[in-house]
């Protein structure tokens, strides 16, 4: 699914402590450690606690990376405190899809500014591509088809 996730976990993290007296976020998913993980087919179990909270649906790279530095400028004392919290990794997962050919090369790029901001928290950035692959010399189909 194409967007941008704030994600923290740790080891150690208290996920459950955190959001009830330190935040005010409300996550689309909270995992403990020890608890079965979802989406799997095996049977595994969590390593660590955290919480992943969704920021940006678009499916825009660009509007993706506006709407995490807004993130970042409206909750910056809260990632501040995050930052000071023993065990536990902070980061920013983009995600979209692209079209491209078989001989070229999809890629994303994080603008410096907001790379220094991001860097304030220590936050994490992930790259998730969901590539269309057509073969080379082959046109994507678009508009009206005969």
């Amino acid at each position: 699914m194409p967007g941008c996730v704030f994600k923290v976990s740790g080891e150690c993290f208290d996920v459950d402590m955190y959001l009830a007296s330190y935040s005010h976020w409300k996550p689309e998913r909270v995992f403990r450690k020890g608890e079965l993980r979802r989406h799997t087919k095996k049977n595994a179990i969590n390593g660590f606690s955290g919480f992943n909270l969704m920021i940006s649906e678009s499916e825009d790279f660009k509007i993706q990376i506006q709407d995490a530095y807004n993130f970042i400028d409206l909750h910056s004392v809260e990632l501040k405190r995050l930052r000071n919290i023993y065990d536990q990794k902070v980061e920013l997962s983009f995600s979209f899809s692209k079209s491209y050919e078989e001989h070229t090369f999809p890629y994303a790029l994080f603008p410096s500014a907001f790379v220094r901001e991001a860097a304030k928290f220590d936050l994490s950035l992930e790259v998730g591509m969901f590539q269309k692959v057509k073969a080379y010399g082959e046109r994507l189909k678009v508009g009206k088809q005969s």
